[in-house]
């Protein structure tokens, strides 16, 4: 076999149970063309910071980073949930805008009847639990993951309605509002808890069973299953999760915020199916991680953010996030083709 051949080998994976079927890589290891190709979004994230430092002056300062990041973490823990529904095969859960305004409707609710800090933020956090595993377990029987978040989409977004009349929730000033307006030294909550989450759902997809098996549904659902792999039960923790740091960001974005309505999360699917596909999760499902969601994340708000400081349109920014998109999607599926050849 020459130094660069590649070869498709049974090998048992980190002792999971059943044999994987896997491309083991270049047998004399990568070329650097390939270690390049694997990391560049995190050289084009280097690239965009050092450009937007030098082309706007006020880019670089503490002051801007700070509102940067902070302006991100929200949308990014839905990204960063989303993550694994991408992974898992199942395109994308566009009934998160509902997720997030309902963690944030019964976050703030429970904590303006004076229930405390703990049971508001686990409160939005479950509430937004139950939309995901009534997506999950739809789409494990079967049901298209775009035609069924997207009806939950809509019977959520009245049920969110519902709950307070349309009106306003403001919460009650303390814990929880304290809590996410709040700073560890000098880095605030919201960004501790993003990447926390980040850390959390990386160390879950590369050490966990259940990371392995998101994988490999994503990859050949068929073959998951033939092999024995939960893929039901897959599925369905997949949306959970993701729902999970949905409804999380729901009751941060409330409390930080301090009000609460139907239209909180409006916009998020987008952005965190962007901040996704921009960082290298494929589409198709079987590929990507938590990492580099997080450098999409990131890339999206230095993007956004030079646009605001060079006092660009605001209609320009959805124009700009859609071509990245349209770019990628269009990468991916050429080079998805040009490895089938």
């Amino acid at each position: 076999m020459r130094p660069h051949d590649f070869a498709v080998v049974e090998v048992p994976v980190m002792n999971l149970g059943p044999v994987a079927v896997v491309e083991v890589g270049e047998i004399s290891g990568p070329s650097p063309w390939r270690v390049l190709k694997d990391r560049q979004i995190f050289v084009i994230a280097v690239i965009a910071v050092v450009v937007a430092s030098l082309a706007v002056p006020q880019f670089a300062t503490v002051g801007n980073v700070e509102a940067l990041l902070v302006s991100v973490s929200l949308a990014g823990l839905a990204a960063i949930g989303m993550t694994l529904v991408v992974i898992s095969g199942s395109l994308a859960d566009l009934s998160v805008p509902a997720q997030v305004a309902l963690g944030s409707i019964v976050g703030l609710m429970l904590d303006e009847r004076g229930y405390g800090f703990a049971i508001a933020l686990l409160g939005g956090v479950c509430a937004a639990m139950l939309v995901g595993l009534t997506n999950g377990v739809v789409i494990a029987a079967g049901g298209n993951p775009i035609l069924v978040t997207l009806a939950v989409l809509t019977v959520v977004k009245g049920i969110n309605q519902g709950l307070n009349d349309s009106n306003a929730v403001y919460g009650y000033p303390g814990t929880l509002k304290d809590f996410a307006n709040a700073s560890l030294g000098p880095v605030p909550v919201l960004v501790v808890v993003f990447f926390s989450a980040a850390v959390a759902i990386q160390f879950v997809l590369r050490k966990t069973r259940f990371g392995f098996n998101v994988y490999a549904v994503g990859a050949n659902r068929s073959s998951a299953r033939v092999s024995g792999l939960p893929v039901r039960r897959t599925l369905i923790g997949a949306f959970v999760i993701s729902a999970a740091l949905a409804g999380l960001a729901g009751v941060l974005a409330g409390a930080y915020g301090s009000q609460a309505d139907f239209n909180v999360g409006a916009g998020y699917e987008i952005y965190a199916l962007t901040a996704v596909v921009i960082g290298g999760t494929s589409l198709f499902g079987g590929k990507g991680d938590a990492a580099r969601t997080v450098v999409g994340v990131l890339l999206l708000g230095v993007i956004t953010n030079v646009m605001i400081l060079l006092n660009l349109p605001t209609a320009l920014q959805p124009v700009v996030t859609g071509l990245l998109i349209v770019a990628v999607v269009g990468g991916d599926a050429i080079a998805r083709r040009g490895r089938s050849r």
